[in-house]
C-alpha cells in the first residue's frame, strides 16, 4: 500500500472531477499545499487496475447534492475562498 496525491481544481466549472485511482482506494483527505492547490490524499493498492472517481467541489453557499459523502473542508487565498469536496458513491 502507498499514500498517492492527486490535484483537484477549484473553478465553478469544475465543480464535477473526475479521479483515476487504482481500485480499492481510500481517499483520506483534502488539503491544500504550494501556492493553495489543493490536494487529495489516497491510499492506494499501486497494483491494482484503475477506476474513475467522481468528485464535486462546493463552494460554501452552493447547493448540495443529496447522497454524496463528505471528504473535507480546504480554504485558499488566505481564507477567502473555502471549498467543501464530496465523493459521489
Amino acid at each position: 500500500m502507498e499514500i498517492w496525491k492527486y490535484s483537484i481544481g477549484t473553478g465553478r466549472d469544475q465543480k464535477y472531477q473526475t479521479i483515476e485511482m487504482p481500485r480499492g482506494a481510500q481517499v483520506l483527505c483534502v488539503q491544500t499545499q504550494y501556492r493553495d492547490q489543493p490536494q487529495v490524499w489516497a491510499l492506494v493498492e499501486p497494483d491494482n487496475e484503475v477506476e474513475d472517481r467522481s468528485f464535486v467541489l462546493v463552494g460554501t453557499g452552493w447547493e448540495v447534492e443529496p447522497g454524496l459523502r463528505y471528504i473535507g473542508t480546504f480554504q485558499i487565498n488566505q481564507g477567502a475562498l473555502v471549498f467543501h469536496l464530496f465523493e459521489r458513491p
